[in-house]
């Protein structure tokens, strides 16, 4: 009578637990059926395409796109774009994959294999989607550089979900834009494989006058600088994933907003920021040398960041003037938290840190505000081992004994 008991208990458990796996997969089918990424159209041009090998060609020069479209095969014109898809371009010569000059028209470049890299100037309305492109060489300051893709003088454009990787010894970068205005990096992936230490190679560099760059969900690594930025303004840095660097994000120009990242493993800093009123929150830094670094640069706001085991400091600021820095988490810095140098006028207020030398340093500074911070300080090993552990297990071990003894008495 209990053997049955126990098989009909047996049996419903098994049925409920069938129809709770059954009830959740059609759950989350009907929430994959509500995704609004892409067009039916979109969808149906995805299953069209022919592999990327379809086409091997040596190189491509376009300086007129109804010109090309009416000569060669492979460019097709559709929907008010011109289109280049399923293209393997092999790079010959000493010459760029592809190199496109002078055009405003719209057009995409999809599905590709390039090889010696991607050529770009004075360009408008262009979009590279799902490429394949590896390191070649381009001259965008009279300087031999190895490049994924190189922006010159270029506007409105995207560069999405392609994977761009070089092997190079060179000065590098994976993809370098100068003088660029409203541009779209977004869900790539970017390295240059050189971690030297040299400060040779960039995942990304955004030189000149560039503008209004947007920077979302990269992933990017094993290069001196993921992200570099000179003499810029207005970039919006934000949901990229940056390891194993010199520097994750080495940050000049004004205005920026640097926000939602995740960088670990650099070697000197995780954000350096050297402008003014830019904001940098909600990232998470980790395993690098100092978190945050802010040299010669006013006016910026540093909040709401976690920053954990670092070798040196949480955050640092020299010479650097009427930041405000707050509701940070810094935790098990192995120097300071916080370290001020030759740096005025600034709020600290409302971080939480943990440290092992001190908690906030100021060396050469006047005129800071610091409040209403909570600092704790890491507590020393003894052998390896924390006191609050050598506590515990001396604690165990007495009950233990304890309870040997009562046993004994009784």
């Amino acid at each position: 009578m209990k053997s049955y008991k126990f098989l009909k208990i047996s049996i419903l458990l098994i049925s409920l637990l069938f129809f709770v796996h059954l009830t959740n997969s059609i759950l989350k089918y009907q929430d994959n059926s509500n995704f609004k990424g892409d067009t039916l159209e979109s969808i149906r041009d995805l299953h069209n395409l022919k592999h990327s090998s379809y086409w091997t060609l040596p190189n491509i020069h376009i300086a007129n796109w109804t010109a090309t479209d009416l000569t060669y095969d492979w460019c097709d014109y559709k929907n008010g774009y011109f289109i280049i898809e399923n293209l393997t371009i092999t790079g010959v010569d000493g010459k760029n994959g592809i190199h496109i000059e002078n055009t405003t028209e719209n057009f995409i470049i999809r599905n590709c294999q390039v090889s010696e890299g991607i050529s770009l100037l004075r360009i408008s309305n262009g979009h590279f989607i799902n490429n394949t492109i590896s390191f070649g060489q381009a001259y965008p300051t009279g300087t031999v550089i190895k490049i994924g893709i190189y922006m010159g003088h270029c506007f409105n454009s995207t560069i999405k979900n392609n994977f761009i990787n070089g092997t190079t010894d060179w000065l590098s970068s994976a993809i370098m834009m100068y003088n660029c205005t409203n541009i779209i990096i977004d869900e790539n992936t970017l390295s240059s494989n050189d971690y030297s230490g040299n400060i040779k190679s960039q995942g990304l560099d955004i030189q000149g006058v560039s503008e209004n760059i947007r920077v979302i969900n990269n992933t990017i690594f094993d290069n001196d600088n993921g992200i570099r930025i000179l003499q810029s303004y207005l970039c919006d840095i934000t949901e990229n994933r940056i390891s194993n660097s010199i520097y994750g994000i080495r940050g000049g120009g004004d205005n920026h907003t640097i926000s939602n990242n995740t960088i670990k493993n650099s070697i000197e800093c995780g954000i350096y920021s050297a402008g003014f009123n830019n904001s940098i929150f909600n990232n998470k830094l980790y395993d690098n040398k100092i978190g945050i670094e802010i040299k010669r640069a006013s006016y910026n706001i540093v909040s709401n960041n976690s920053i954990q085991d670092n070798n040196d400091y949480g955050l640092y600021l020299e010479e650097s003037n009427y930041n405000i820095i707050s509701n940070n988490t810094i935790q098990k810095s192995q120097l300071y938290g916080i370290y001020l140098e030759s740096s005025n006028h600034s709020l600290l207020s409302g971080n939480l840190i943990t440290f092992k030398i001190g908690c906030i340093k100021e060396i050469n500074c006047y005129g800071n505000i610091i409040r209403y911070n909570i600092c704790q300080k890491i507590p020393s090993s003894i052998g390896g081992y924390y006191p609050w552990m050598v506590l515990g297990v001396l604690i165990i071990t007495m009950s233990i004994i304890l309870k040997i003894k009562l046993k004994e008495y009784n």
